[in-house]
């Protein structure tokens, strides 16, 4: 017990300070001095805490404290037996609490709340971050616990073309194979003598691609706990050739068409029937955003240089639709020639999207064609008006983030060169009070 008394004239910065031992029945007698004014009394016990500072006036006999009890979450956490990095901080947060560091021992202490389970998270830079869940402690419990992180590892390296030249500022890329690829990439460019150094990844199976420009991508598969301390030689071969021409519907040569390596496109401006194709490759599960290869030449000829192992190619030119893709196998320096892309006759879709309520959609759609050709969607107001697509078979259905709001429903569409195909999309399901993102 610890009493602070507080003298006439005095502040509260300059009280006295006063001690004295509780006894077992709870009892306590602290002596101040007269002149005091009051009195404030506070516990000192590791897992005993008042709501706050009890004030009494000197002389008092009959003050009743009323302590809470707390809980206590000790530990230690240890790091991997084989260092592969210099000691660093490590710190441990529990919820509700501020984070600490641990000391020279690992060591740590947190105290807490009874009645409610904690997690608790061990994480340093080097390293794969602890995590343990606890379950709700009792009043003044001491729980001991044990974290244990795990070692990362960076892979490093060097980047050469065929001959073994280095390849300065070449792009390297490590994604995670356990499926969870959209949070588990890490990339760097090479130094100027060609080596690289990745950012520490955990244990486990890891794909690295090496991409330069004009130079065919290499790929390699790695399992870190095996493979931690060895050097990668990247070598980047010579990239495929394709050659060959882009023709209007009848046949004859499309000069300044655009080339695509993508099926996936988004219409920049989809109610739009004047400003036709505005249009980028999107983010594809493999690979970075794709971007506009070469244009065809006066007499529709081309030449592309292909750096990956396969690609859909596509032309474009207004005011036709787009060839069908042309899927590309390639190996390092193969060539293809004599590829025809030919454009075919434009098609126009109208028509609406609404949930079971009648709503107009406020979510996304997509346009895939027989042929595998997909234009991303953003209705206006549940509207669709789009020009400038294939002919034939089609399908309207849900994008991802429509999708994920619980919606569902398609509707297959029958699109005629010179005439205006109409749809009405009745979707299953209601949307939520929010609006789409963009």
């Amino acid at each position: 017990m610890v009493a602070y008394a507080h003298c006439a004239g005095d502040t509260r910065r300059y009280a006295r300070r006063f001690s004295a031992s509780v006894a077992r029945d709870g009892s306590f007698t602290v002596e101040v001095p007269a002149e005091a004014r009051t009195v404030s009394l506070q516990l000192e016990a590791s897992l005993l805490t008042l709501p706050g500072d009890v004030e009494v006036l000197p002389g008092t006999r009959d003050a009743v404290l009323r302590p809470v009890a707390l809980a206590e979450v000790r530990g230690r956490v240890l790091r991997p037996r084989v260092a592969v990095y210099p000691e660093e901080e490590i710190r441990v947060s529990c919820k509700d609490q501020s984070s600490m560091a641990v000391n020279d021992a690992g060591e740590f202490a947190f105290v807490v709340r009874p009645g409610r389970g904690y997690e608790l998270t061990a994480e340093a830079g080097a390293f794969v971050s602890a995590r343990v869940e606890l379950e709700p402690l009792r009043p003044c419990e001491v729980r001991e616990v044990e974290l244990t992180l795990a070692s990362k590892f960076a892979p490093h390296g060097i980047v050469t073309d065929a001959h073994d030249v280095p390849i300065a500022d070449a792009w390297v890329e490590a994604r995670a194979l356990d499926g969870a690829w959209r949070d588990r990439r890490q990339s760097v460019h090479t130094q100027a003598d060609g080596t690289f150094t990745l950012p520490p990844l955990e244990a486990c199976a890891w794909e690295v691609r090496a991409h330069a420009a004009h130079r065919f991508d290499v790929r390699r598969t790695i399992e870190l706990q095996h493979d931690a301390l060895e050097a990668l030689h990247l070598a980047l071969a010579a990239p495929a050739v394709v050659r060959g021409r882009v023709e209007f519907p009848d046949g004859t040569p499309c000069p300044a068409a655009l080339l695509l390596d993508d099926t996936r496109i988004a219409l920049a401006n989809p109610l739009s029937d004047s400003e036709g194709f505005g249009f980028m490759a999107e983010q594809g599960f493999e690979d970075d955003l794709v971007s506009l290869r070469a244009n065809g030449g006066a007499d529709g000829s081309f030449e592309l240089e292909i750096e990956e192992p396969s690609a859909h190619l596509i032309a474009f030119a207004r005011p036709f639709a787009p060839s069908a893709p042309f899927m590309l196998e390639l190996g390092p320096g193969e060539e293809l020639v004599d590829v025809v892309l030919r454009l075919r006759p434009a098609c126009t879709l109208r028509g609406s999207v609404v949930d079971e309520d009648g709503q107009p959609l406020q979510g996304d759609l997509a346009f895939v064609s027989a042929d595998g050709l997909r234009v991303e969607l953003q209705p206006e107001e549940g509207r669709i008006a789009l020009t400038l697509l294939p002919p034939g078979r089609g399908r309207i259905e849900l994008g991802e983030f429509s999708r994920g709001n619980g919606l569902e429903g398609s509707c297959e569409v029958e699109l005629v060169p010179e005439h205006a195909t109409l749809f009405e999309l009745h979707l299953s399901g209601k949307q939520p009070s929010f609006k789409r993102p963009w």
